[in-house]
């Protein structure tokens, strides 16, 4: 038995913004069950090596699906105009990630620019969030057939690596 547990600081923060913190988490949650991407690899050299089976860009911009759409609050609204505003100024003053950078982001939390400039991580959600409604809207079908040929990926890695290390 399989148990997720959720984590949020909540001291300081209103109703919405602990709705839409819950609901980013939930996001967390529902997409690394449906692609069965398991954090605690054995042998991760890293901290960041763990979650490689799932991109960060899909992994955060499914959970800010989650925490700005599925929720009609004032907040939400307010976030996700806000986020799109930082986009578009991120992109003319040439400051978003390069896309072929963006996707290989191992973990949007242990970045190294994160360190020297924390408002790159605030980009890096902004930009999972557009790359996402962008999939979605754009083109739902395909991004669904996307998700699923890596859900079987996910699936017969898994397998895999099963018959390796046993359950004892």
């Amino acid at each position: 038995r399989a148990v997720r547990k959720i984590r949020s600081f909540v001291s300081n923060r209103d109703d919405e913004e602990l709705e839409r913190t819950l609901l980013h988490e939930m996001g967390h949650c529902f997409v690394e069950s449906y692609m069965l991407a398991f954090a605690g690899i054995k042998g991760a050299k890293q901290a960041s090596d763990d979650k490689k089976d799932l991109p960060a860009w899909l992994n955060e911009g499914i959970a800010q699906l989650f925490e700005l759409i599925f929720t009609n609050t004032p907040s939400s609204q307010k976030a996700r105009m806000k986020q799109q505003a930082m986009i578009y100024e991120a992109v003319n003053i040439k400051d978003s990630y390069p896309f072929k950078d963006f996707v290989e982001i191992a973990n949007a939390h242990n970045l190294k620019a994160v360190a020297r400039d924390p408002l790159k991580a605030t980009i890096n959600y902004a930009q999972s969030a557009s790359v996402m409604d962008y999939m979605v809207h754009v083109d739902g079908v395909r991004f669904f057939n996307f998700l699923t040929n890596m859900r079987e990926f996910n699936i017969k890695r898994n397998l895999h690596n099963s018959d390796k290390n046993p359950v004892s």
